[in-house]
Parts: structure tokens; sequence; C-alpha cells
């Protein structure tokens, strides 16, 4: 008797048999690339921080993420809130390799009540914004320009960035990221440099972010990082990343993501009092 052909599981069925859902985000953020309808990722970014999206439907994503160093803080101390955050995007296909798209972000960082008053952060902060990227899933590079807000008022500087990914083979991409984002007297500029690996359904990034505050101090930082660890999710898993210390020698993490979402979490997202 021939014998039956065995069917795959769910989790064969649903993961990814291409780059493309990789190839939809950079470093921090995503492109206006939509990401296939049913297809998700889990991301892990420096151990601590970990986030998820899904694409209900073709053109729309969905995620969030905790840091589980501040949501454990949160529960011991039962006074600060943990780091969270949320995001939102919708995209669709112009034509001519044009995409264009959109996103919402909000986020609440990890402050205690005491140290509030004095803290040169917002507590809450809101991210939105249009995209179009040119390209394909091989190469392709985006604008984002939107605004921000926090617990103190609408922004009145816009928020900016500039982003690109190109594969050298079809396992092996560069991808660059830059972002001005509107917070502090003089903005915040972050910029990030990496190499991705794929393979069906994982990624591996090796990236380092810079910005003024870290740039003397850059190659000391490089090699004095650590490394994230990987965790099975949604079918997809992008990580670890490797970010540059600051000056007092801690590294940061990634609070993306598809920021994968958000700028290096440790800058951006403080732990204060």
């Amino acid at each position: 008797m021939k014998p039956l052909p065995l069917k795959r599981g769910s989790r064969m069925l649903h993961r990814s048999r291409s780059n493309t859902t990789h190839d939809t985000h950079y470093l921090f953020g995503t492109s206006a690339i939509a990401m296939e309808s049913g297809r998700g990722c889990y991301q892990v970014h420096d151990v601590l921080l970990h986030s998820a999206s899904f694409s209900p439907v073709q053109g729309l994503a969905i995620g969030g993420g905790v840091q589980v160093a501040s949501l454990v803080s949160s529960l011991a101390s039962r006074e600060r809130e943990p780091l969270l955050f949320a995001r939102a995007s919708f995209s669709g296909k112009l034509g001519g390799g044009a995409h264009l798209g959109g996103f919402a972000l909000a986020a609440r960082t990890s402050v205690s009540p005491s140290a509030r008053e004095r803290s040169t952060f917002p507590v809450s902060l809101g991210l939105g914004g249009a995209q179009l990227t040119l390209g394909n899933d091989r190469a392709h590079a985006t604008i984002s320009i939107g605004g921000a807000m926090d617990d103190r008022g609408m922004k009145d500087r816009p928020l900016f960035g500039l982003a690109g990914l190109v594969h050298l083979t079809d396992h092996f991409c560069l991808i660059t990221e830059h972002w001005q984002l509107p917070f502090g007297p003089d903005g915040y500029r972050v910029h990030g440099y990496g190499v991705r690996f794929t393979h069906r359904a994982m990624a591996l990034d090796a990236a380092f972010a810079v910005n003024r505050e870290l740039a003397a101090g850059l190659l000391a930082g490089v090699s004095g990082t650590r490394a994230g660890l990987q965790a099975p999710a949604l079918g997809e898993i992008s990580g670890p990343r490797w970010w540059p210390a600051n000056e007092a020698g801690a590294t940061h993490g990634r609070a993306t993501g598809p920021l994968a979402m958000m700028p290096p979490a440790r800058r951006l997202f403080p732990t204060e009092g």
C-alpha cells in the first residue's frame, strides 16, 4: 500500500517562504511595502525588549511591545508603569515601484512618580507620519515625514526619516536608517547601520546606532556591546541586535520597530528614579 503523504503542520504552512516579510522593515521602522496578509513577526532586542506585529489584511499591520526590565520593576515597586508601546501602519502600492503608507505609534516610558517632575523626557509620547517607498523587496528607500506629541503637547518641529535596504545576495542585505525626532531642545538624531541575514522563518541583524552623544566613543562602544537572545513566535524572528555602549558602559536596545519599530530604547525611553 502506498503511504499517505504527511500534512505539514500549521507552523510550516504559515511560515514565510521568501524574504518579503523581513524586507518590509529596517532597523528601527518599517517601509511602506505592505506585509503579506496573515504574516507576522516576533522580535527580541537586547534580551529585554519584546515586540510583535501582525497583518490581518493586506496593507494593514498592528503590533506592540514591552520592555521586560521595566515590567518587572513596575510589578516589584508598584509605583512606576512599564515601558509599553503600540503601533499601527497602513500602506499600498501605487505602481511603478512606488508604495505609499503611514504609521502611528503611542508609547509610555517607565518613570517613577517621584522622578516625573525632574524628568527631561516625556512620560507619554506619540509619533505619526506619511511614508513613501521607492523600489521593491530587493532594494528600496523610504522617506518618512510626520509629527510628534508628548504629555507637554504637540511638537512644533517635524519628524523626518530616511532609510534604505539593498540585497547583495538572496539572504544577505545592507541596511541604513536615519531619524530626526522633535524631542529635546535641539531634537534627537539617531543613525543606524547594519547587515541582515535572512532565511525563511528567521532573520539575524548585526547593527549599531550612533548619535551626537555617542559619536566620540563609537569604536569603544561597539567593541563593548552585548547581544540579545532569539525566541520563536508568530512565524518570524528578527534579532539579536548589537548596539553601542554609552559613556557609563550601558548598552542600548531597540524599542521597534517593524519601530521591529522604535529608536534605541535605553536612550529614548530611559528608566528614571
